[in-house]
């Protein structure tokens, strides 16, 4: 919502925004920059950065979503993002083949030849499939 206020700022709440405000959003969020956060030196800026259209899709659904339960809650009388049509995604899906992971493999052997903890790692985490917080935060019974 903080990306909605900052394209409106006059909007006082849900219900201000009507399904122009939503059409026009796409457009202006899509235009838009960013920066990524970063310690910047006195006299230097962030460099600036063209959003994708992954950023505005996820954008634009999410809204979609909020304004669904605003909706539901009596807060706006229609959803204004339900007829907003969010930008095509490419459909090529990568995926990881057995090459890869054996080269990622080789390249840690090559890389940490005497250090089989790296490989251990990583051998894990495919094996029990879990995220790399779940791992890290394993804690020994000993």
């Amino acid at each position: 919502l903080d990306k909605l206020k900052a394209v409106f700022p006059l909007a006082m709440g849900p219900a201000d925004i009507t399904d122009r405000h939503a059409s026009d959003f796409a457009t202006k969020y899509g235009k838009g920059t960013f920066t990524r956060k970063r310690v910047v030196k006195d006299g230097e800026t962030a460099p600036t950065y063209a959003r994708k259209a992954k950023s505005v899709h996820s954008r634009l659904l999410s809204l979609k979503a909020v304004f669904s339960h605003f909706k539901a809650l009596g807060l706006t009388g229609e959803n204004p993002f339900k007829d907003v049509q969010p930008p095509e995604l490419d459909k090529d899906v990568k995926h990881v083949t057995r090459t890869d992971v054996a080269d990622v493999f080789k390249w840690l052997a090559e890389r940490f030849p005497n250090w089989p903890f790296p490989v251990l790692f990583f051998r894990v985490k495919a094996l029990v499939a879990c995220r790399l917080d779940d791992l890290c935060s394993l804690q020994s019974s000993a």
